[in-house]
């Protein structure tokens, strides 16, 4: 929310955060940013008081059980009134193309209102040719069951390949942490660094050297750490995954999840061959500051305008 903030306004929207408490405080659109029923007085109140409203969520992707849920909670669930605070949004934003037809497909929104507005990445990662030796296997996130990286570990391991694990454990994971720390104890060609902040400088550099992203998880939305390694134009591994569907991440190579021979398989065929799954650079450039800004601007500009 704040690098959209950020963003907007290096593009020329006046925006700021809501101060609730200033009774003086004026504005044209209110921007909510969540799906979440906490919303729903909010959106309600901005409606009487003649406000447009903007929805920014995460939504989930086009399946039979994100279907079915949908259906049941639209009769006896939450659905009831998240169906009823979607009347009141004049426009939606979502990171990705897919969400965008979950929207549509599933929440019946209509498409002309719903807007794609990715994740920002930041400009140091669109790097130049970088004259530093790729030699390893990099992989960046909260290290989670979900994010699957001791498969990718094993994998690696069986492989002998360099790896490098960014990333602390999440909360709720600790046992997860402790069996990929167990696997590392046999592994010397393995890195694992903690506490390493985002869009720093030691960061980038270790992007810089890395001859393959690999982040196999089972479910995602729109991770940042993928879009980054794209944006340097390393070549990207990912499950084969609805959130692999978007089109940001149409050049990946994309492997099962659930099989360590598969992600063998996918990262000797990289190494092999490190032309695949490289990421268009014109595409990823949609991620840039400037241009989410320059989105941002113009999702306002139609809102206000009744061009939607």
């Amino acid at each position: 929310m704040l690098a959209a903030i950020k963003a907007s306004l290096k593009s020329g929207v006046d925006i700021s955060p809501l101060n609730f408490w200033d009774k003086k405080s004026d504005f044209n659109i209110v921007h909510i940013w969540g799906y979440d029923l906490q919303h729903y007085n909010s959106i309600k109140w901005a409606k009487l008081s003649g406000k447009k409203v903007v929805l920014t969520g995460l939504f989930p992707y086009i399946t039979l059980k994100s279907r079915a849920r949908n259906f049941a909670s639209s009769f006896i669930g939450p659905g009831v009134l998240r169906n009823k605070m979607l009347e009141w949004v004049d426009a939606i934003t979502v990171v990705n193309d897919e969400q965008q037809r979950y929207v549509n497909s599933v929440l019946g929104y209509p498409m002309e209102r719903i807007y794609v507005a990715p994740n920002i990445v930041d400009d140091k990662f669109f790097l130049a040719e970088s004259p530093v030796a790729k030699s390893y296997v990099l992989s960046v996130g909260n290290v989670c069951l979900r994010k699957n990286q001791l498969q990718l570990v094993k994998a690696c391991k069986k492989l002998n390949v360099p790896l490098v694990l960014v990333g602390n454990v999440l909360p709720g994971d600790e046992r997860y942490g402790i069996e990929i720390e167990n696997e590392l104890q046999a592994y010397s060609n393995a890195t694992w660094l903690k506490g390493i902040e985002s869009a720093s400088s030691e960061l980038i550099d270790i992007y810089r050297g890395a001859k393959i992203f690999a982040l196999p998880s089972h479910t995602e939305t729109q991770p940042i750490s993928v879009l980054e390694a794209m944006a340097g134009q390393i070549p990207v591994l990912i499950a084969d995954q609805p959130y692999a569907r978007q089109k940001f991440f149409k050049h990946a190579f994309l492997v099962d999840a659930n099989s360590q021979s598969s992600i063998e398989r996918g990262l000797k065929k990289i190494f092999e061959n490190s032309k695949l799954g490289i990421a268009s650079f014109e595409l990823i450039e949609e991620c840039k500051e400037t241009s989410v800004g320059k989105t941002y601007r113009n999702i306002y500009k139609c809102v206000m305008e009744h061009t939607i």
